[in-house]
Order: C-alpha cells, then structure tokens, then sequence
C-alpha cells in the first residue's frame, strides 16, 4: 500500500490573484484605512500625511521580507521589545582581597625584572667579545 507524501506544506495558496490571503487582507486593510481617512479629513493633504504610515505599513507587510521571513515577523518583535519592560541592573565587580595581592605580587616582579635587565647593558667589552665569537663560528 502506497501513501501519497505531500509536498509544499509551506507554501501558503494563492487565494486572490497572485497574493496569499494574509497578503490581500494586507491590501484591502490599508486601502480601508486610506479610503476612511480621505472621507473623513476634508484637507487633501492633511489626509496624504495621515494616509501615508498606513500605506507604507501596509506595503511592507505585504512584499518585504528580511531575511526570507515576513515583515509581519519583524514588526512584532519590534513591537514586543518596545512595549515590554525593560529592568537594566548593574553592580559592582566585588573585589577579591587575594586578587590585590597577586596584583601588588606581580607589579613588584616586573620591577624586578626591569631592574635585573638594566643591570644587563651592553657594554663595549661585552660586544667586541660577540662579535669576535660570532666571526669565529662564522668562518668554520
């Protein structure tokens, strides 16, 4: 017995003409709200101004995508962060005493080592020697 697999699960249907039903709904939502506003306010360009976050909301709702996801996607998260509380706590690293030991330990070891490296010059002496062994095992 054969069972037919179905394919394209997460292809939405194409309900009205080349858009899904959440795509029309969209649409038809924005022209709504255009259509009322311009009924309502008497000022043509009072009106445009309205008009204009519903259309451009709209529009986006209906054909961008970030990222192949839904703007719809994108506008809720914006809106859930936005509205929620936020509560940004910051305190204070507490110090370790042992911590400022190690630390005053150290920083008295690199005097140290700077001290035993100045205390290292080079002195003419010292360099006619290298260079006198460093001929030397050159030539062999």
């Amino acid at each position: 017995m054969q069972f037919q697999v179905p394919q394209f699960i997460d292809v939405e249907d194409k309900v009205v003409g080349p858009f899904t039903w959440k795509e029309f709904v969209y649409l038809a939502g924005g022209a709504g709200v255009c259509i009322l506003t311009f009924k309502i306010v008497s000022s043509f360009f009072l009106a445009i101004i309205i008009v204009a976050p519903f259309v451009t909301l709209s529009l986006l709702l209906t054909f961008y995508k970030v990222n192949d996801r839904p703007f719809i996607n994108i506008f809720q998260s914006m809106l859930s962060y936005f509205l929620s509380k936020k509560l940004y706590i910051w305190s204070q690293p507490k110090q370790d005493p042992n911590k400022k030991a190690v630390q005053s330990k150290q920083q008295e070891l690199t005097k140290i080592a700077m001290v035993e490296e100045a205390e290292k010059v080079l002195t003419p002496d010292k360099l006619r020697e290298l260079t006198w062994s460093l001929d030397v095992l050159d030539k062999k």
